[in-house]
């Protein structure tokens, strides 16, 4: 099973993103656009795990959730890609995380998988939605980007944490959820 961990997104804003995406697919047509409801914040991808180990994993998963402490807010803030700016690979939606709330969460569920046996990633946290993943170069992206880069959606109340079983299809990726866990401290737990 392919597993991923990531926070929820609150409906009023999955409603300001899909808005947002609308106007990009009218925009940037040729381009294959997310859909709001099947974005995520991804906090831990766990790749490759047997499917025996899904009750363990989801235990630490509200450990984690549990070290990472209360709901916080972060501000959905500029668009950007990955890779180049002509022909990307990933457009994303940006983050910001004024109080490291969220780099804390990011912590949190790295240590805790660390001790599960699972690496770390080597990347820094660079918290993101992607919004798309353009197979060929799009003439008209580019400049939809840039238009965005100062993009303000205003905030997002992170409250919880799913861990997703990813399956692609034909069709593309499908997202199964498979437990949730909120953020809240619990005794003998610090926020991070």
């Amino acid at each position: 099973m392919r597993l991923f961990v990531a926070a929820d997104l609150e409906a009023q804003a999955c409603d300001r993103i899909e808005a947002m995406l609308a106007e990009l697919r009218r925009e940037v047509p040729d381009v294959r656009w997310g859909r709001s409801d099947a974005l995520h914040l991804t906090l831990k991808f766990l790749g490759e795990v047997e499917e025996s180990r899904v009750s363990a994993i989801a235990r630490a998963v509200a450990r984690a959730a549990a070290r990472a402490g209360n709901p916080f807010t972060v501000q959905l803030k500029g668009m950007g890609a990955f890779g180049d700016h002509s022909r990307p690979h990933v457009v994303w939606l940006g983050l910001t995380d004024p109080d490291g709330r969220l780099a804390g969460a990011a912590e949190a569920f790295e240590s805790v998988f660390e001790a599960e046996g699972f690496p770390r990633e080597k990347r820094p946290f660079m918290p993101h939605l992607t919004l798309a993943r353009p197979k060929a170069a799009s003439k008209d992206l580019p400049a939809a980007i840039a238009a965005r880069s100062d993009l303000d959606l205003g905030s997002l109340e992170v409250g919880s944490v799913t861990l997703f079983r990813s399956v692609t299809r034909p069709s593309g990726v499908e997202y199964a959820r498979l437990h949730a866990s909120p953020f809240r401290a619990s005794q003998g737990e610090t926020a991070g």
